[in-house]
C-alpha cells in the first residue's frame, strides 16, 4: 500500500485537506496517507478489543472487572527487563517516601520543641486545674505579693483545696500564708488609711494613689482569711508541712488567727488548735 501511494503523482503544495484530488487532478497523498493510517489503527484497535472481550467474558467476575480488561486491550505486557526496572523504581519511590516521612517527623518534633521552649509571659486569666499547673504559673508569674494574691484568687480557696487534697508543698503553703497576710495588711482597715500597692496594683484597677487601697485587695474580708486558713488545714500532709514553717510564717499564722478573733469569726478557736 505504501509503495502504491509513493508511485502516485504528488502535488508539491498539497497538504492534508478535505479533498483527495487537487484542482490539477493530482492526488492529495498526505490526506490519503492519514486516512489509511487512521483506518489501520482503527482495525487494530477493533481486533484487540474484540479479542479481549472474548477472553474476558469467561474470566471476569464482575462487569467492572470486564470493563477494565477491555480498557487495557491494547496494552503490551511488560518483558523481564521492564519488570526489573519497575522494581528498582518502586524501591526508589519507597526510599524517597521513607525519607520524606522521616523529615516530616523531624520537622514536627522540632516544631513541638520550639513551642515547648516558648514561655508565655502573659499573666494567667483562669485558675489552675492541677497542682502541676499551679506550681508552673506560681514560678513563672508570681514574683510579687500582689501577683501571688491575684493568682490565688483566680481559683479561690475552694478550688485550691481540691487541687491540694492529696498534697501541698510546704514551701508553697508558707508563701500562701504570707500572701494572705500581705493582702489583709493592704486593705483599708482604719477608715481610709489603707496603703497603695506598687506596680500592677495601680494599673490593674485605677485609682491606686497614696492612701487608697488597691482594687486587687480591697475586697479582702475576715471570712476570706478564714477560708484560706481552713482550706490549708484540709490539704494533704498538712500536719507534716506545718512543722516546716519558719519563724516568720509561724508569726503570720498567729497574726491571722488574731485578726479572726478580733473580728469575731466563729470557729476560730478550733482553727487555732489545728495550727498549733
Amino acid at each position: 500500500m505504501s509503495d502504491f501511494l509513493s508511485s502516485l503523482p504528488v502535488n508539491p503544495s498539497s497538504t492534508p485537506s478535505s479533498s483527495a484530488v487537487s484542482s490539477t487532478g493530482a492526488l492529495n497523498v498526505a490526506l490519503l496517507a492519514k486516512e489509511v493510517k487512521q483506518g489501520l489503527q482503527e482495525e487494530k484497535t477493533y481486533k484487540a478489543v474484540d479479542t479481549m472481550k472474548k477472553k474476558a467474558i469467561h474470566t471476569s467476575q464482575t462487569y467492572e472487572e470486564f470493563k477494565n480488561f477491555v480498557a487495557c486491550a491494547e496494552q503490551k505486557p511488560l518483558d523481564r527487563g521492564e519488570m526489573e526496572s519497575l522494581k528498582e523504581t518502586k524501591g526508589s519511590w519507597t526510599q524517597q517516601k521513607t525519607r520524606h516521612a522521616l523529615n516530616l517527623k523531624k520537622s514536627k518534633r522540632s516544631s513541638k520543641k520550639e513551642k515547648r521552649g516558648v514561655v508565655s509571659k502573659k499573666f494567667p486569666v483562669v485558675g489552675p486545674k492541677t497542682g502541676m499547673e499551679f506550681d508552673r504559673d506560681w514560678r513563672r508569674h508570681c514574683d510579687t505579693e500582689e501577683r501571688r494574691w491575684r493568682y490565688l484568687n483566680l481559683a479561690g480557696p475552694g478550688a485550691l483545696g481540691g487541687i491540694w487534697k492529696t498534697e501541698v508543698d510546704a514551701g508553697i503553703m508558707g508563701k500562701v500564708l504570707e500572701t494572705v497576710k500581705w493582702a489583709w495588711d493592704q486593705r483599708d482597715v482604719k477608715g481610709g488609711e489603707g496603703r497603695s500597692v506598687e506596680g500592677e496594683g495601680k494599673g490593674a484597677g485605677g485609682g491606686g494613689g497614696e492612701g487608697t487601697a488597691s482594687p486587687v485587695v480591697a475586697t479582702v474580708t475576715p471570712s476570706v482569711v478564714s477560708d484560706y486558713l481552713h482550706m490549708l488545714t484540709g490539704c494533704g500532709r498538712f500536719s507534716l508541712n506545718v512543722n516546716f514553717l519558719d519563724d516568720k510564717q509561724v508569726k503570720v499564722v498567729k497574726e491571722l488567727i488574731q485578726v479572726l478573733k478580733d473580728e469575731g469569726i466563729e470557729g476560730t478557736e478550733g482553727l487555732e488548735e489545728k495550727w498549733k
